[in-house]
């Protein structure tokens, strides 16, 4: 039994091949932890950083998603973070296309000064980053604080959804998913989760979009929160 790293419940053990994962009945998180030292940590993001991709595929991605909102203002002229950057790849694509984008990246830039990102953005991506937060409550008020009203958070990360809502074959299928072998994913969220993760805390968010299948989820900040 381990206490929930989200909501503070009780969560108990699921699976426990290669590392312990653990399941929270109530915001539905399933955890581990990341076993590995601080020096492979690095080398296994560096490495990730240099992986060759289409980032411009990536990007326009992002932009799809953005262009099924409603917005009083055209896309080109909103504000965008892209926190939990890397490589700055995604950044890059994102000013190629005209885009207005800021970056941070934790093992580029170190603690999260909120004095250096004091604007409120209209946009944030966070690509690929929740499955790796350990602390997800302090990175999700983060992400609040810079929310501008009615800006939208993207949030890309595999959702367990598939997995859970087949209990009789969870262990099969948990084994044979390739996204908790990366050993610094350490958290992962369904829409449960998700839910939970909106209106915690004070939080005000609403969910916009969800799709398991893309892997994508738009929370949007309400006004006035």
């Amino acid at each position: 039994m381990r206490t929930c790293r989200l909501c503070h419940n009780p969560a108990h053990l699921v699976f426990e091949e290669v590392r312990p994962f653990f399941a929270c009945n109530v915001c539905g998180l399933i955890f581990s932890d990341c076993f590995i030292s601080a020096e492979a940590i690095e080398k296994h993001y560096k490495d990730q950083h240099n992986n060759v991709f289409n980032w411009k595929k990536e990007a326009g991605f992002f932009i799809e998603w953005l262009k099924n909102l409603e917005w009083s203002l055209p896309l080109s002229s909103l504000s965008f973070l892209d926190y939990g950057s890397g490589g700055g790849f995604l950044t890059e694509e994102l000013r190629r296309m005209g885009y207005a984008v800021d970056c941070y990246e934790p093992m580029l830039h170190g603690e999260f000064n909120p004095n250096k990102y004091s604007k409120a953005y209209d946009v944030i991506i966070m690509n690929e980053v929740v499955e790796h937060l350990e602390d997800i409550n302090k990175t999700l008020d983060i992400i609040c604080s810079l929310l501008a009203d009615n800006g939208v958070v993207i949030i890309k990360t595999l959702l367990t959804d598939r997995i859970i809502n087949d209990p009789e074959n969870f262990k099969e299928s948990f084994t044979r998913w390739w996204y908790k072998d990366d050993p610094t994913h350490i958290s992962f969220f369904n829409f449960m989760t998700i839910e939970y993760l909106c209106h915690d805390r004070g939080r005000n968010l609403m969910v916009r979009a969800i799709s398991s299948t893309d892997n994508c989820v738009v929370l949007q900040k309400m006004e006035g929160s």
